[in-house]
């Protein structure tokens, strides 16, 4: 379960985050690396702004295992892993491969790997059921809005290229 919560952590994640947006760049990907930073950069502040607006305290029996003190809702690990779980998943699967069988063993490997972390937090106490399910919500919500703009910025930068292509051949 501890090896699990780490992969919620913010600190893993950022350093994950920071790792694939590097490859973005790389590969010169613009269109996903926007959504890829707007959901790195977003998580925190999203997260940030609700444990301070709600200040729910964590469970009595959570002190043991906190380095330091955070609220408890949402859950960042399960919001966290939400958001940079999901959009690798998104990535993978319309950028990296077009078999559905592959398609599908990410999407559910990439699912089971979120609800594992959110489960780790009940595990070990840290969180009420309801903390990690507002995490996983808001964490859905932030995904789908990093989604819709990858590609609406995917499509602007095909029609930019397109519109080259057409005034260069004329």
């Amino acid at each position: 379960m501890g090896t699990l919560t780490i992969m919620g952590a913010g600190a893993f994640t950022t350093i994950l985050g920071i790792g694939v947006g590097a490859l973005f760049a790389r590969k010169r990907k613009w269109g996903i690396l926007k959504g890829w930073s707007a959901a790195l950069v977003g998580d925190p502040v999203i997260l940030n702004i609700l444990k301070w607006s709600i200040r729910r305290p964590r469970p009595e029996f959570a002190a043991p295992f906190l380095h330091d003190f955070s609220y408890s809702f949402p859950s960042g690990h399960a919001m966290n892993s939400t958001i940079v779980y999901g959009m690798l998943a998104y990535t993978l699967v319309t950028v990296c491969t077009r078999r559905s069988a592959a398609r599908i063993g990410i999407v559910v490997f990439f699912v089971l790997l979120v609800l594992g972390i959110g489960f780790s937090r009940l595990y070990l106490g840290v969180h009420y059921f309801s903390d990690v399910l507002g995490g996983f919500v808001v964490g859905i919500a932030w995904l789908a809005a990093c989604i819709v703009f990858t590609e609406t910025s995917q499509r602007r930068q095909e029609t930019e290229k397109r519109g080259l292509q057409m005034n260069n051949t004329q």
